[in-house]
């Protein structure tokens, strides 16, 4: 039988943990803006440091041992084009994924619903590369309605996943610059994996997102239809349908994340504001109660002993990922009104 423990961060632990202090990088009273990504440098020369993608249009990287915020980016535009009633969130240039790389540590990648791809030196907060996908090769077969996720190859550089909000998949070559549809029902990677299991032509369309273990050949994911099914995490064997192990959470799953050292650890961030750690092998479950809203990205950083979350309550918490203990806050305020221009600027702390 699965046990499920529950950790209430803010009554169970007090202010000062392992020696850090719990840090908040605004007062409370600032507006916050939604996070809605969040991702560790891989590299071990900077894996304190912790990059995020915001719903106002930056991407700020922060230092996660002092909670002092480093850089600040800004370059995404928002979709609408018009400056009327600029403060409606629907008008922002929101940023939904960014994306160390794991080959080279010069480089940080986002994308948003601006339906560009950007490229970045996270050492200098520079704009490095831009690539508009509406003005590709497949610009007239995908809908213009904002990029959702990206993801490197683990073993090609040059090659990167992409995904919009409508579920369509591409590969952007880099060494050609050329972009492709997806058509296999599987993709897998370190940090996404995208699975589309198609029925027959008059029946729906069950679509899944999921994650790839890091070494092993098993994959996590979670139906989004029909909506019932998105309490459920289940693992399946890659190239297989059948799922050999499921557990129930709850609460819609928004989030996943593998821990790259404790292989058995799965981080799954719920729409209600928790935090789930399911040890795969025993199938128990901790329960973390992090924030006030939906927990959009999970990340651990290197060693596995520290994970992040970003939510939509405009926070981004720290957890030890080992005592499963609380560890800090750092709230993301709101940079102002969105900007419509195409000039990238970046902020250096």
């Amino acid at each position: 039988m699965k046990k499920i423990m529950m950790i209430t961060a803010l009554m169970l632990f007090p202010a000062v943990i392992h020696g850090m202090e719990v840090i908040s990088a605004v007062e409370s009273s600032q507006q916050l803006t939604k996070v809605l990504s969040v991702n560790f440098n891989p590299h071990e020369s900077h894996h304190h440091e912790l990059a995020c993608g915001c719903k106002d249009g930056t991407i700020r990287i922060y230092d996660t041992s002092s909670g002092k915020i480093l850089k600040t980016m800004q370059g995404h535009e928002s979709s609408l084009k018009r400056e009327e009633e600029p403060s409606r969130e629907e008008y922002w240039p929101e940023v939904s994924c960014v994306r160390y790389s794991p080959h080279d540590s010069n480089e940080l990648m986002s994308c948003g619903i601006d339906m560009t791809i950007r490229t970045w030196n996270p050492n200098t907060g520079k704009e490095i590369l831009r690539l508009d996908i509406l003005a590709t090769n497949i610009e007239r077969e995908i809908n213009n309605n904002g990029l959702y996720n990206l993801a490197y190859y683990p073993n090609n550089r040059k090659k990167i996943i992409l995904s919009n909000n409508s579920l369509r998949y591409m590969i952007w070559d880099r060494g050609t610059n050329v972009i492709h549809k997806v058509e296999t029902t599987c993709i897998a990677t370190r940090q996404i994996s995208l699975m589309e299991k198609k029925e027959e032509e008059d029946q729906e369309k069950e679509v899944f997102f999921g994650l790839k273990h890091p070494t092993k050949p098993i994959g996590a994911c979670v139906e989004c239809y029909p909506p019932e099914h998105k309490k459920h995490v289940k693992l399946l064997k890659l190239g297989e349908e059948k799922y050999y192990k499921c557990t129930f959470l709850g609460s819609d799953i928004i989030s996943l994340a593998w821990n790259p050292i404790e292989k058995n650890e799965l981080a799954c961030g719920l729409k209600n504001g928790f935090i789930a750690l399911w040890d795969t092998e025993s199938d128990e479950a901790t329960t973390l109660k992090t924030h006030n809203d939906s927990v959009n990205e999970l990340s651990y950083d290197a060693s596995g002993k520290i994970l992040a979350s970003g939510s939509s309550d405009g926070t981004i918490k720290l957890w030890d990922a080992v005592q499963k203990r609380f560890l800090n806050t750092i709230n993301v305020p709101t940079q102002g009104h969105p900007s419509y221009g195409t000039q990238s600027s970046c902020t250096i702390s």
